[in-house]
């Protein structure tokens, strides 16, 4: 719905409604790059200060590209659907890996129970992708949807699963 409105806020849903949701926020971006550069030639024609137009066309192209919350949303068994930001491994010092999903979730991090049933829900999928990767932990990084206009920012959880030498696996605290 977001890219929909900034789709029509841009005039980019007329020209091209089937543009994905990463190329219809760098071209809004890149339109609003463009509009910087206007306000700057107009305000020089018109003897207005220079920088404050100009500025004011780069904070709305800035505001454009806070606007994009990159992730892919994939349906669980359960039906729970899950806002995928990134999957990856992390690699320590002392030479352990772990698979690490991140993703983003409608609660508060502070609401343990529901974050709790969340994230065991996402576990009985991304089990199997840890066991494939033949690795001995992985981490479920819980982050919440970010607030705020031109600075973002949000919180976030970490949940440990750490598989045991027979094989089961179980979550740390």
């Amino acid at each position: 719905m977001a890219y929909l409105v900034l789709g029509y806020f841009t005039g980019l849903h007329w020209l091209a409604a089937d543009l994905a949701p990463g190329e219809l926020v760098r071209t809004a971006l890149l339109i609003h790059l463009c509009d910087a550069v206007v306000c700057s030639v107009i305000a020089a024609n018109h003897r207005y200060d220079k920088r404050t137009w100009t500025l004011l066309g780069l904070v709305t192209a800035a505001a454009c590209a806070h606007s994009a919350e990159q992730y892919e949303v994939t349906k669980l068994p359960s039906g729970r659907e899950v806002r995928i930001v990134s999957t990856g491994l992390w690699r320590f010092q002392n030479g352990e890996t772990s698979l690490v999903l991140t993703y983003q979730t409608p609660f508060k991090v502070t609401d343990t129970a529901s974050l709790r049933a969340e994230v065991e829900d996402i576990w009985t999928t991304f089990r199997i992708d840890a066991e494939n990767a033949q690795l001995h932990s992985a981490i479920i990084s819980a982050v919440e949807v970010p607030s705020g206009f031109v600075l973002r920012s949000s919180e976030g959880r970490n949940f440990v699963f750490e598989r045991s030498p027979d094989g089961a696996w179980h979550r740390l605290q």
